[in-house]
């Protein structure tokens, strides 16, 4: 199964059984895609103007973390990966937040003015993160400290780590076929990570 480091903790804890990684496959950076009807740019977000996030804690807080960064809020240091909205000590733009599920923020940035997102859903849409977004998170493991959390993963049961079909798996994931194919189709939206992958952040 693919998991992020906070959905391979929340799995095992919420059901009871032990899960790891067994081989690191791409990170895909969120991003502030616009209203293109209302704003163009971070700078034309205004007071009032309302900010799609994702309901959930992990990616809500990630999000809450890129609109620090893009300057619009000010967040408490000690919140740490994945802050709520209560960590908010300034709001630099007094903007508003809509929390919704992904594949309905893209069904309600119509009446928005942003959404941070993940790429996956743009797809659907024929959009393309790249182009469209207006920030994008940066995942560079040099400069982004959290880098180890954003890593999407090959888990398995701790019992099957050395299972050979789950090794067969991730042989079968980490290969130059795999990198070229998300680097061609998917440009930047899913970045390679595992040992020996070009990735390019």
């Amino acid at each position: 199964m693919f998991k992020n480091p906070h959905q391979q903790l929340s799995d095992s804890k919420n059901n009871d059984y032990d899960i790891l990684s067994i081989g690191n496959i791409f990170v895909a950076p969120i991003r502030l895609l616009p209203n293109k009807d209302k704003i163009a740019s971070v700078k034309g977000l205004n007071d009032g103007d309302i900010i799609g996030i994702r309901a959930d804690l992990t990616n809500g807080g990630r999000a809450l973390k890129q609109l620090e960064k893009a300057g619009l809020i000010e967040i408490d240091p000690n919140a740490g990966f994945i802050p709520n909205k209560t960590d908010i000590t300034k709001y630099n733009v007094k903007i508003q937040f809509r929390e919704a599920e992904s594949g309905l923020l893209y069904c309600l940035l119509r009446d928005l003015s942003a959404s941070v997102l993940n790429a996956e859903y743009a797809f659907t849409v024929n959009l393309d993160p790249y182009k469209y977004s207006i920030f994008s998170e940066n995942v560079d493991p040099k400069e982004n400290p959290f880098f180890s959390e954003l890593v999407n993963v090959i888990a398995a049961r701790t019992k099957d780590k050395d299972n050979e079909v789950c090794k067969k798996v991730v042989e079968a994931y980490q290969t130059p076929e795999v990198e070229k194919v998300l680097n061609e189709l998917y440009k930047g939206a899913y970045i390679p990570v595992w040992e020996g992958a070009q990735s390019k952040f």
